[in-house]
Formats: C-alpha cells, structure tokens, sequence
C-alpha cells in the first residue's frame, strides 16, 4: 500500500506496537495519536481503539476501523470496520485492504466488465514475469507457483495445506505470508481485492491463468 496514511488512536501500549508493526509490514506510514489528540493529516485509514477512546472525530479519514474488547457495544456504519480486541494478524491485514481499497472499487468494477481485466497473462514465464490488466509484475518462484494454482482451481478453494506442499513447508502460517506478498504485488497497484481468503481454510480467486 505504498503511499497510503493511517493513524492509530490510543493509549493501549500493546495494541499500538500491534497495529503499527503490521501496517509498516503492509508499507503504511503510520502516525500514533494519544486519545485527547487532534489528527491534523489526511489519512487513508484510520484506527480506533474504542476502550481507551470515548469519541473521536474522523474527519479527515477515509476509513476507520474501530477496534474492541466488546465490539456489540460499539457503534459503527457501512464504511467502518469492527474488530473484536484480541485479533489476529490476517484480520487486522483484510480490514485495512478492504478500507484503503474502498475508494476504488466502483471505478475498478467498471474496468471488471473487461474480459481480460481478470486474466493473468504470462509475459515471461522463465523470468517468472505476469500481467493483469497491463500491470506487469515480477514474481519469485514460489509467488509464481501459488498463483498459477489459485488462477488454475477455476474458482476452488485451495487449501492451506496445498500451498504449503507447494512451498515444501510445515508450518502453515507461510502461506500467509506468501499469500500477502502476492496481494502487495497485484492488489495494491490495481487497487482491488483478487485473493479471497477462506478463514481456516484457504484461499481462492477468480483470475484465469493465460500463457501468452
């Protein structure tokens, strides 16, 4: 998410080094701000902690994610995310792509009308070089491997465990983390989401593999 803002509201030392550690994993400068704080940025996205933050105005935010230990209590909208606290990483991950890629979708649904605008195309495949919609990108072996079986399982969920047979790999949590590679790669520069993730289960995408 290159380029992209948040701001974490809190004065809950454990959640802020949570949060802030994922974001800059996710490349989004982010600014903390004790409870009493007025934001005087713009930002792309914006986290609450709701149990140390009685209110907060979200003018200059795009989205919001409001986080808490009793999330029934707390009011949200269509345009906001409620986390119950504690999260896990994939969680806290999927809720701000889906905020910061929000402003996008209605323009990007259009380009989906496209034939091609979900057909992975080969450009190289001995450089390991694809394009989605003229997005070129370079994958490593093991992002280009995981992402020719998601396009080829026409829609099927892939499980976990194939992605890590792929990888050779036994702890399942890589998966994760190849899986978030390939969403930097592609989702963020289309700004729209490709990879679905099945919770506790897999993955899967509509993308088409297609050699050229």
């Amino acid at each position: 998410m290159n380029g992209s803002r948040a701001a974490i509201v809190s004065s809950n030392s454990e959640v802020i080094r949570f949060l802030e550690l994922e974001l800059k994993l996710m490349d989004i400068s982010v600014d903390v701000y004790a409870p009493s704080a007025v934001l005087k940025k713009h930002y792309g996205l914006l986290l609450i902690d709701t149990d140390t933050v009685a209110d907060v105005s979200v003018y200059g935010a795009e989205g919001v994610v409001k986080i808490s230990s009793d999330i029934s209590s707390v009011q949200g909208s269509a345009d906001q995310r409620l986390i119950p606290w504690p999260t896990s990483i994939e969680r806290i991950r999927e809720a701000c792509m889906d905020v910061l890629m929000a402003k996008n979708s209605e323009t990007k649904n259009a380009k989906n009308m496209d034939d091609t605008s979900n057909t992975v195309c080969v450009v190289d495949e001995q450089e390991r070089v694809i394009s989605v919609e003229e997005h070129r990108v370079k994958l490593s072996a093991s992002e280009y491997r995981i992402l020719k079986e998601l396009c080829e399982a026409n829609g099927r969920t892939v499980l976990r465990s194939e992605i890590m047979s792929i990888l050779g790999a036994e702890d399942g949590n890589i998966s994760d983390v190849y899986i978030c590679r390939l969403r930097k790669k592609l989702e963020t520069p289309m700004g729209r989401r490709l990879i679905f993730t099945e919770r506790n289960v897999g993955y899967r995408t509509s993308l088409e593999w297609k050699k050229s």
